[in-house]
């Protein structure tokens, strides 16, 4: 760019002066995008500003952001839209415009996008995008998947673009139609598991530790897996027995209470960890790989000797167990308790009666075969078993009660929550 001369008039760009833990920096709009200067920490605000008066200075006289014209926002690539959406890049430049929030499935969410878009049309500039790119990129999805799988990368690219409209203004519509949207699916056999099934799993020394408590909290909580990967110790009130779920896929918190075989547990894993602080997170470092969790837990479920063909079937018309299928077995069990849709959707989130009605089908099945759901995992974890078993409260007994005789909390043959530390008659 050319510098101006001394006869030309110097017109100062404009800019602001800010803090930040210590550290100053000068906000100046540069040929119609915004950047940030560091000024240096360390000084008064009259220094900084003095600073950043002489950039100002200097830009004027080299020509910098005067009479310079807007940059035009559609030399954006698809990559670096979506990848500024998803790390919450767009969020913090615009704000909440047009429902921006931050993305709890922001790992996963990455990860679809850079297993279908960027291959197809990463590098395509965001305004050139044609609704037969969506084509190709639908069209990258195996025909075998899941309908969910087709279904979740069409809701990312018409979200991704219905932002590339507002508010990055990078296009004036959005390629991604209705037309593209995958068709119902036939109705699936969905997979969930049995008591004697979770225990088997939460027994089994061959599983990494932390992986199993990972699988008692996703069975006996009903979270989202972003929301129990999410879990710090400060959300888990052991002393009342509640969990706090902040991080929740539809943006609203949780707070209900958890049984007491989860207490116990949760109780002894943080001791065994060395008593991390409230900031921790609970489920760190559970060597579960992010993207594979599914063909993780299928793993595990073989390794501790379950083998029922259900679960593992490739049958067009039977859906797989995944870990997402953790959280169906908690909503089946406690319609086999006979929990309400109330008391279920305080712990699981939005539930619609339609997914309620599946479950309630499968708890039939359990109430056929008279099996109890809910059983005490106090000492379901051998190597957590011993804390476990004697807590606070003191040791709970197979039945749920204390030696001395409190309360069992058995009610239909499977435990109540019973919070540790006030084990009083209900």
């Amino acid at each position: 760019m050319a510098t101006k001369t001394k006869d030309q008039p110097v017109k100062l760009p404009r800019g602001n002066v800010e803090e930040r833990g210590g550290s100053w920096s000068l906000r100046v709009r540069l040929g119609g995008e915004r950047k940030r200067i560091p000024l240096g920490s360390g000084m008064s605000e009259a220094k900084a500003r003095e600073k950043a008066d002489a950039w100002l200075e200097r830009m004027a006289r080299e020509g910098y952001g005067v009479d310079a014209p807007p940059a035009k926002r559609e030399g954006v690539t698809v990559r670096e839209h979506f990848a500024a959406w998803i790390s919450g890049a767009l969020l913090r430049e615009h704000g909440p415009v047009n429902g921006l929030r931050e993305k709890a499935s922001a790992d996963v969410d990455g990860w679809r996008a850079a297993k279908y878009i960027y291959p197809a049309i990463g590098d395509k500039l965001v305004h050139e995008v044609t609704e037969q790119d969506i084509d190709r990129v639908m069209a990258r999805v195996p025909r075998e998947r899941r309908e969910k799988t087709h279904l979740q990368l069409y809701s990312l690219l018409r979200r991704g673009f219905d932002l590339a409209v507002m508010p990055a203004r990078l296009r004036k519509d959005n390629p991604v139609t209705r037309y593209h949207r995958p068709p119902k699916g036939t109705a699936k056999l969905f997979a969930y598991l049995l008591p004697s099934e979770v225990l088997a799993l939460l027994a089994c020394v061959e599983i990494p530790i932390g992986r199993r408590v990972l699988y008692a909290l996703a069975v006996y909580t009903g979270l989202r897996k972003s929301s129990l990967m999410a879990l710090k110790w400060k959300d888990v009130d052991i002393t009342h027995a509640m969990l706090a779920a902040l991080i929740t896929k539809n943006g609203v918190p949780q707070l209900f209470e958890i049984p007491a075989g989860l207490v116990n547990v949760l109780r002894a894993w943080r001791a065994r960890c060395g008593d991390p602080a409230d900031d921790e997170r609970v489920v760190q470092d559970v060597e579960c790989v992010e993207t594979r969790e599914a063909e993780q837990l299928r793993e595990d479920l073989r390794a501790a000797g379950v083998t029922r063909a259900v679960l593992f079937s490739k049958e067009k018309n039977v859906a797989q167990i995944r870990f997402h299928d953790l959280r169906a077995t908690f909503v089946t069990w406690a319609k086999r308790a006979g929990k309400t849709e109330g008391w279920i959707s305080d712990r699981t989130g939005h539930l619609d009666r339609a997914q309620l009605d599946r479950y309630t089908r499968a708890a039939r099945t359990l109430a056929d075969l008279r099996i109890e759901p809910f059983p005490d995992i106090t000492s379901a974890i051998p190597e957590l078993a011993p804390a476990a078993a004697d807590g606070p409260a003191g040791p709970l007994t197979e039945g749920g009660g204390t030696p001395e005789g409190g309360p069992t909390g058995r009610t239909h043959g499977h435990l109540e929550p019973i919070p540790v530390g006030r084990l009083h008659a209900r």
